[in-house]
């Protein structure tokens, strides 16, 4: 991954195919036969400098947004968020696995968390898991 991102041809918002087929990275040529999904990345960063005409107004925040998702097939993929603010002194994680079991009809499981980064031993704020089934029905 690192030689691909100094090679300059991928950055982190670069899709990555990892059907069979090689790849020249430099001078060599990686061969892959097996089908692995498809993998996509993206890292964003925003940093705000604040300056209101007030006491203590002067402030900046930063945040940090990492995604990434994972298609199996064309029936199942994984995506994660991680979200990471420092204003709120919070991280959010969500994690969603989709799966269409036939045309119309899918299951999600979903997994949130929020956590405080103060400290040594971040405390969770919040935690939940999610299942959701939907059924496509057609009367006769």
């Amino acid at each position: 991954m690192a030689a691909a991102i100094e090679s300059g041809r991928y950055t982190p918002r670069s899709f990555i195919d990892t059907a069979p087929g090689a790849v020249l990275v430099g001078h060599k040529t990686i061969r892959d036969t097996q089908n692995h999904g498809r993998l996509t990345l993206a890292v964003d960063y925003n940093r705000n400098v604040v300056s209101l005409p007030i006491d203590g107004g002067d402030f900046a925040t930063n945040l940090v947004i990492a995604r990434a998702a994972y298609a199996f097939s064309t029936h199942a993929f994984l995506r994660g968020l991680v979200q990471v603010n420092d204003a709120d002194e919070e991280a959010r994680i969500n994690v969603l696995f989709r799966y269409t079991y036939r045309p119309g009809s899918d299951l999600f499981v979903v997994y949130n968390e929020d956590r405080g980064i103060r400290g040594k031993r971040p405390t969770i704020q919040r935690r939940q898991v999610l299942v959701k089934a939907t059924f496509y029905w057609v009367p006769r």
